[in-house]
């Protein structure tokens, strides 16, 4: 939430908003116009200790998998309670917004810290420290993916969920200034995912 607020996302933004009391719906919440932007926010140390692909396993499972979880469980709850998201952990403050699910795009949006060290050490030729995504057909997104290799993330096409880390979540929010233009880059890659 601190990074939206720094930028143009502070008017749209509502972080940390609840579905019951002390039960958090997700991190952030961005609404604009007919768009929904669930974020689900994970930092999780990277266990450096233990062996590469044992490490990695408990690092997706912990960041990604559980983003995902979170992220279907904020989804479905929008789309059945509407009325019931609030703003505090008492409940007592109602979002300001009514939501028309109508014709409403939910864009799902993980942001996973922890990795980056960890996946330059892997590679050197990931300088960045950056996850590679992978989409496609008949990906589980139970966390049991085609690929087992560290550091990739291997998503379904068909309800996409976008994945940043500390690298191109700056990139992304620092080059893209303003909603409109959040919402086209969205828009273009869900569409692209899709097609290609």
């Amino acid at each position: 939430s601190q990074i939206c607020d720094n930028t143009f996302l502070r008017l749209w933004v509502y972080p940390n908003p609840y579905k019951k009391k002390a039960d958090e719906l997700c991190d952030v919440l961005v609404l604009f116009e007919n768009h929904i932007f669930i974020f689900s926010v994970k930092d999780i140390t990277f266990n450096t200790d233990k062996e590469i692909k044992v490490a990695w396993n408990r690092w997706k499972r912990r960041a990604i998998d559980a983003s995902i979880k979170q992220l279907e469980r904020a989804e479905s709850w929008i789309k059945r309670y509407t009325d019931q998201i609030f703003l505090d952990p008492q409940c007592k403050k109602k979002l300001p917004i009514n939501i028309n699910l109508e014709d409403c795009k939910f864009h799902r949006i993980i942001v996973a810290h922890g990795a980056e060290e960890a996946c330059k050490n892997f590679s050197s030729d990931n300088v960045a420290g950056s996850l590679a995504i992978a989409y496609g057909d008949n990906f589980p997104s139970d966390g049991k993916g085609k690929f087992e290799f560290p550091f990739m993330i291997d998503l379904p096409r068909e309800k996409v969920f976008h994945v940043f880390d500390s690298f191109n979540l700056d990139i992304i929010l620092g080059e893209l200034d303003t909603i409109s233009d959040l919402v086209w880059y969205f828009e273009a890659k869900e569409e692209s995912i899709q097609k290609y």
